[in-house]
């Protein structure tokens, strides 16, 4: 019979590492992101004002996901299934949020691209990369 596969008899493949560094930028993205919605500066924008108008929450928000982000790439990292389903849940989420901020971002839209095009390539890699990840997590057990 064969033997199972576990993340401790194989290397990390490339595009799971490179997951991991993406999930590091997109907590960093999120503080910075926090930072602007704490000290009110306005980088998103309609005609009708703010999108939102309630910055201090997304500041709290962007905290959140950041925090979650950086312990999915750390459990990534470890070969963790609870860091890729939350890599794979947060790339989700940011790429639907980037979705929606492309019609406000008239003086950036590449950026928004960008990072739909980064949030797909970390679901891809955490998604074909399957068999690296154990059945547990960071957590335990």
């Amino acid at each position: 019979m064969a033997q199972p596969v576990t993340s401790s008899s194989m290397q990390r493949p490339g595009l799971v590492t490179f997951a991991g560094v993406l999930m590091c930028i997109f907590g960093a993205f999120e503080i910075i992101a926090a930072i602007y919605a704490f000290t009110g500066a306005v980088w998103l924008t309609s005609e009708t004002g703010v999108w939102g108008h309630r910055l201090w929450l997304w500041g709290i928000v962007d905290v959140v996901i950041a925090l979650v982000g950086f312990y999915a790439a750390y459990d990534i990292f470890q070969g963790g299934q609870v860091g890729r389903v939350l890599g794979l849940t947060i790339a989700s989420i940011s790429m639907i949020r980037w979705f929606f901020y492309l019609p406000y971002m008239t003086q950036a839209p590449l950026i928004g691209i960008v990072m739909l095009i980064l949030d797909l390539i970390v679901i891809y890699s955490l998604a074909v990369h399957g068999e690296f990840f154990r059945g547990q997590g960071s957590w335990g057990g």
